[in-house]
C-alpha cells in the first residue's frame, strides 16, 4: 500500500467531486470541496483504503469549468447588488454581499428560474483586471463574430474539451490507445502537455498550439471566468474580411474536383488547378469585358481541404472498405457518468391521428422531438409538432430542454416535485440535415455547448433515446387503440373507420404525464436504478450550469439569413425590416468599411417574422429591427409567408405592397377557416373523418410554439373534467432498488398498464 501522506493544498477527486486537502491531523484528513465549499473528514485508514481501491484519485488538477456555475468564490449580480458564493450545501446557495458583507441565500431551483428570467447574471469578481478588449469580446455572442475570429475559438474549444475531460476524449476519439499509454496531464508541465495536445490535434486533424500559446489561452479563459470567447483575436482590427471566390469559378472548381480529384486515378491537386486555370482563361478570352480572376493554387488547395468531405475523398479515391476502416468507430463507447454531460436529441413519427382542440377536425399524424439525459435517462424535452424533421422543431426542443418546466404544473396538477432542467455540456444528434447545419453549430458555440454526432446509419450510438421511443409508444400511444377516456368532453376515442384519435393538447399532456409520473419514477434496466433518483442524487453533489436567459434564447434560437442592405432596409424572401431602436442600419451604412451591395446577417424568428435582429458586421452585436409591413408580418411564420406568395396573383406579387399581401393573407385565412368548418361539419354529420392535413395545421401555426418556462405555448391547460382518473391516480411508493432488481416486477410498461387498468 502506498503510504505517501497527503499534503496540504493537494487536490484529489472523490465521490464525484474535486476536493482540496485543507489539513492533516490526528483525526484524519480534512477535505474541502473546490466547487461547493462543503467540508468532509476522512480517517487516515479510509483515505489509504480509498487510494488503494482507486476510489480516490490523487494529485488531480482542478477543472476549468464554465463561468456560469455558482461555485464557491464565484460572483453573481442579483437584486442590484453583487454577491459572492460562500458555500453550496443541500441545494441552498449561501451568499455574501461583496460591498456590505450582508448574508443571504437562494435555492438552486430559484437560482435557475431567476437566471432564465434574467434576474441573476454570473459576473466576474469586482475589480477583476479584464482589459477593455476582453470585456468587449465577452459582450458579443460567439456566432456573431466573423469567421476569421470565430475559427480560433472553435479550434480552442476542441482542445479545451479534451483538456477538461481527457478520459471522455480517449474513449470517443482514441479508444484503440491502451490505458497505460494514454497521456493525462495532471499539471501544466511542458513534458506532459505537448504530447497530449499533439494527440488531440491528430484526432481532430488540426495543428496543435505551442505550449506557451496554450498557457496564455488557459490564463485568458480562467481570468474571464471560463468563457472561451476570451481567446478570440482582435476582431476590430481584422474587420469583416474573408476569402472570396466568384460563384461561377467556384462551380467550375467543384466540377473539376469531382471529375479529376475524386477518382481512383489519384490525380494530384495541381491537375485540378490547371483545369480551373484553363476554364478561366477561356472565359476571359471569350468575354474580355467580364473577365474573372482565377484564385491562387494555395487558395484552391485550401478550398479542397475545407469544403470536400474527407470520407468522400477516401471512398472515391480508394474503396468503401478503406474509407470505413479509416473513419470507423472502434472500442468501447464512452461511459457517461454525470448528468447533463450528454443529452441525446431525436425525432420520431407518432402514428396516431390528432384532432384540433377547438374544432375537433383531424390535423394528421404528428412528430415528437425529444431530448434525453444519457446518464440518468431523464427526458428533458418532448415537443409535439407537425413540422416533420425540421430545424424549427429542433430549436423548439432545445429551448424546452434548457428552460424551467413550470408549465408542467399547469398540465399535470398532481405533479409534486420540480421537474429537472439545465444547460448540458453536449448535445448529441444523428446525421440528419436538421441537425448537421450551420444554425445548430452556431447555437452550440453561443451557448458554449458541444455539438456531437453519431456515425452514419448507427442508431445504436444513441441507444438511450432509441429505447425511450419504444417504451413511450408501447405505454402511451399503442394503449389508446379502442380506448375511450371518461369525462363529459371526449378527448380520445376511435372513429367509425376504426382508427384511434386524440386531441392535440390531451396527447401533449398524456405524454408528459407518463414521463413525469411513470417513466421518471420507474426502474430502468439500463442504469439499474430509477431516473428521477439518479438525477436528484447527482444534482445534490454537482453544480448545474446557469440556464440561459429567456431573452437570449429568443434571439439565439433563430434562423440566420444573409440579406442585402440598402436605403429601404434589409430584405429576405419578399419581407423587409427597417430601422429599430438606435438606428443600427444607419450606423452600418455610415461605417467607413461599408460598401454598396454589402450583405449582412439577420436573425429571423421563423414563427413570427415581425421579430428580427441584424448582426452588426463591425461591432458584431445583435440589434433589433422593425418590420416594414407590421400588420402583415405580425404573428406570421416563414412557412405561411411562402404559401401566401405562391397563392398571390402575379400583378400583386410584383408590387408586394401591404394591401396586396394583406388581401392574399386574408384569402388564405378564409380558406383555412372554410376547411376547418367543412371538416367539423362532416364530423358532426357523420359523412367523413374531418381530416384537413398537417400542412393546414402548419399554416395555422398549431404545434409550433413549444411550452417553456411558465408558458404553455400552443397547448391548452388541463381541467378537472379533462383529467382521466386512471392517469391522474397517485403513484405507489417506489420500492428499494435492490427489491426491484431482484423481482423485475415494476418495469415501466407493466406499471403504465396497471395505471390504465389494462388487462
Amino acid at each position: 500500500m502506498n503510504l505517501d501522506l497527503p499534503a496540504r493544498g493537494e487536490t484529489a477527486r472523490w465521490n464525484g467531486g474535486t476536493w482540496r486537502i485543507d489539513g492533516l491531523g490526528e483525526t484524519g484528513v480534512a477535505l474541502e470541496n473546490v466547487l461547493t465549499g462543503e467540508r468532509e473528514q476522512l480517517r487516515l485508514a479510509e483515505w489509504f483504503a480509498g487510494v488503494e481501491a482507486k476510489v480516490i484519485e490523487r494529485r488531480v488538477r482542478p477543472l476549468v469549468l464554465h463561468g456560469d456555475r455558482p461555485r464557491k468564490g464565484a460572483y453573481m449580480r442579483w437584486n442590484d447588488a453583487t454577491w459572492r458564493v460562500c458555500v453550496v450545501r443541500s441545494g441552498i446557495i449561501s451568499l455574501q454581499d461583496a460591498a456590505t458583507d450582508e448574508t443571504g441565500s437562494i435555492s438552486l431551483k430559484d437560482f435557475q428560474a431567476a437566471c432564465y428570467e434574467g434576474d441573476i447574471e454570473m459576473v466576474s469578481a469586482p475589480g477583476a483586471e479584464l482589459d477593455e478588449r476582453t470585456r468587449q469580446i465577452l459582450s458579443i455572442p460567439i456566432t456573431s463574430l466573423p469567421q476569421s475570429v470565430r475559427k480560433p475559438v472553435e479550434k480552442f474549444a476542441l482542445f479545451f474539451d479534451a483538456w477538461r475531460n481527457p478520459g471522455s476524449f480517449f474513449a470517443r476519439h482514441k479508444p484503440e490507445v491502451p490505458e497505460e499509454d494514454r497521456v493525462r496531464p495532471r499539471f501544466l508541465s511542458q513534458k506532459y502537455v505537448e504530447p497530449f495536445l499533439a494527440t488531440v490535434a491528430e484526432a481532430h486533424k488540426v495543428s496543435p498550439p505551442a505550449f506557451s500559446t496554450w498557457c496564455k489561452w488557459l490564463t485568458k479563459v480562467e481570468r474571464a471566468g471560463g468563457d472561451i470567447r476570451a481567446v478570440a483575436p482582435r476582431h476590430d482590427l481584422q474587420g469583416p474580411h474573408k476569402r472570396y471566390m466568384n460563384p461561377r469559378v467556384e462551380q467550375w472548381l467543384s466540377e473539376a474536383v469531382d471529375k479529376l480529384w475524386l477518382q481512383r486515378r489519384k490525380n494530384k491537386k495541381n491537375k485540378v488547378y490547371a483545369a480551373l486555370l484553363e476554364l478561366v482563361s477561356k472565359w476571359n478570352k471569350d468575354f474580355p469585358g467580364r473577365a474573372l480572376t482565377c484564385p491562387s493554387e494555395a487558395h484552391v488547395a485550401r478550398w479542397m481541404r475545407e469544403e470536400v468531405d474527407q470520407y468522400t475523398v477516401a471512398r472515391r479515391r480508394g474503396t468503401k472498405e478503406d474509407a470505413d476502416r479509416l473513419f470507423r468507430q472502434v472500442g468501447k463507447a464512452p461511459e457517461i457518468k454525470c448528468i447533463l454531460e450528454r443529452v441525446e436529441v431525436d425525432h420520431s413519427f407518432i402514428n396516431l391521428r390528432v384532432k384540433d382542440d377547438k374544432t375537433g377536425v383531424v390535423l394528421g399524424c404528428p412528430w415528437l422531438t425529444a431530448a434525453l439525459d444519457k446518464a440518468s435517462r431523464m427526458p428533458l424535452a418532448a415537443h409535439l409538432n407537425f413540422e416533420n424533421q425540421s430545424i424549427g422543431a429542433n430549436l423548439q426542443c432545445l429551448r424546452q430542454a434548457m428552460s424551467p418546466k413550470g408549465f408542467l404544473h399547469k398540465l399535470i396538477p398532481d405533479l409534486n416535485y420540480e421537474y429537472p432542467t439545465g444547460a448540458p455540456e453536449t448535445f448529441y444528434f444523428d446525421m440528419g440535415p436538421d441537425y448537421v447545419n450551420e444554425t445548430v453549430k452556431r447555437i452550440g458555440l453561443s451557448l458554449q455547448v458541444m455539438i456531437d454526432y453519431e456515425p452514419v446509419a448507427m442508431p445504436e450510438y444513441k441507444g438511450g433515446i432509441e429505447r425511450f421511443w419504444r417504451t413511450l409508444k408501447e405505454d402511451v400511444i399503442y394503449g389508446l387503440l379502442g380506448a375511450k377516456l371518461p369525462g363529459e368532453k371526449q378527448v380520445a376515442g376511435v372513429d367509425e373507420d376504426g382508427e384511434a384519435w386524440i386531441t392535440y393538447s390531451e396527447l401533449y399532456r398524456r405524454i408528459w404525464e407518463w414521463i413525469s409520473l411513470v417513466y421518471a419514477r420507474s426502474y430502468h434496466r439500463g442504469i439499474h436504478d430509477i431516473p428521477l433518483r439518479v438525477w436528484q442524487e447527482q444534482a445534490s453533489r454537482t453544480l448545474p450550469r446557469a440556464v440561459p436567459k429567456k431573452a437570449d434564447l429568443n434571439v439565439l434560437l433563430t434562423r440566420v439569413e444573409k440579406c442585402k442592405l440598402d436605403v429601404r432596409g434589409v430584405t429576405f424572401g419578399g419581407l423587409t425590416w427597417t430601422e429599430g431602436p438606435g438606428a443600427p442600419l444607419n450606423h452600418i451604412m455610415r461605417h467607413p468599411s461599408f460598401r454598396e451591395g454589402m450583405e449582412v446577417e439577420v436573425r429571423i424568428n421563423e414563427y413570427d417574422v415581425s421579430q428580427a435582429w441584424v448582426i452588426n458586421p463591425f461591432s458584431r452585436k445583435d440589434e433589433e429591427l422593425k418590420p416594414l409591413l407590421a400588420d402583415y408580418m405580425r404573428g406570421l411564420s416563414v412557412f405561411a409567408h411562402d404559401r401566401i406568395l405562391k397563392n398571390t396573383k402575379k400583378p400583386e406579387l410584383g408590387a408586394l405592397d401591404q394591401r396586396a399581401l394583406m388581401a392574399a393573407k386574408q384569402r388564405m385565412r378564409d380558406q383555412e377557416v372554410a376547411l376547418f368548418e367543412a371538416a367539423a361539419k362532416a364530423v358532426r354529420a357523420g359523412t367523413g373523418n374531418g381530416k384537413v392535413g398537417s400542412q393546414v395545421a402548419k399554416f395555422a401555426g398549431i404545434g409550433q410554439q413549444a411550452p417553456a418556462g411558465d408558458s404553455l405555448g400552443d397547448v391548452l391547460p388541463a381541467t378537472q373534467d379533462d383529467t382521466p382518473e386512471v392517469l391522474a391516480a397517485p403513484l405507489a411508493d417506489v420500492p428499494p432498488v435492490a427489491s426491484r432488481v431482484k423481482t423485475q416486477a415494476a418495469r415501466p410498461r407493466i406499471q403504465a398498464r396497471s395505471l390504465r387498468n389494462d388487462n
